[in-house]
């Protein structure tokens, strides 16, 4: 009987972050050395306590940021091996981006808030 082993997965994430640093109003820095990976079909799920930035990392990801005076200032974020922090929200979602935020309060009540990055396939 032979055994074959599991490849490890090689494939290139669909989405990266690494290592970004958010800054608002040009002196608040509120996010500092932030990674992630989602999987191609992968979805991550940032967890954390009220005002631990999760909301700001989806902002952050999703070039949303610039609304509320904020910015990337340090790091990179890479949508299907590209960077992406040039483009518009709308380019974002042209090219597949979809984000999702979830408050399962009748699932979880001692969770405040969870939100899950969700990165389709076209």
């Amino acid at each position: 009987m032979s055994e074959t082993a599991a490849k490890p997965d090689t494939a290139e994430p669909i989405l990266s972050v690494n290592n970004i640093e958010v800054i608002y109003d040009h002196v608040i820095l509120v996010l500092k050395g932030v990674s992630l990976s989602v999987p191609q079909g992968g979805i991550t799920a940032l967890l954390g306590a009220n005002g631990a930035g999760k909301t700001t990392t989806l902002k952050a990801i999703s070039n949303l940021l610039h609304a509320e005076r904020g910015a990337v200032t340090k790091g990179n974020i890479m949508f299907e091996g590209k960077e992406v922090q040039s483009l518009s929200p709308n380019d974002l979602v042209r090219r597949g981006w979809k984000l999702g935020e979830v408050t399962p309060h009748d699932f979880y009540p001692q969770t405040s808030h969870i939100e899950i990055v969700s990165v389709l396939n076209r």
